[in-house]
């Protein structure tokens, strides 16, 4: 491999933990703030199942991805559609209840 692809690479995993380490780190500070995450922004602020499927489909997703570039770091992992469908629909039925709850849709 040559000189500039390594020194990509490294570079590349250099920015990835660095980030990952601000993150982990305004998230133990308190700067990042968790809390009401999984709960509606509105004057109930009751629980949402809809932003709980949300984020289990995306971290799901993630790590699909990242376990298939631990398997093949040589090229991005683009060979199965269902998975993006799943993470779209994820999104689509989100952005869905989102509309609806702002335009008051009865069903």
């Amino acid at each position: 491999m040559s000189f500039v692809a390594e020194f990509m690479i490294f570079e590349i995993w250099f920015l990835l933990i660095g980030m990952a380490a601000i993150i982990i780190y305004q998230l133990a500070t308190g700067r990042i703030n968790l809390k009401g995450l999984l709960y509606e922004k509105n004057m109930a602020n009751k629980f949402s199942p809809a932003r709980v499927q949300l984020l289990l489909v995306s971290v799901t997703v993630a790590l699909y991805y990242l376990l298939k570039l631990f398997k093949d770091p040589t090229r991005f992992p683009m060979d199965n559609l269902s998975v993006l469908l799943a993470l779209g629909g994820s999104n689509l039925v989100y952005i869905a209840g989102k509309y609806r709850a702002l335009y008051k849709i009865k069903m």
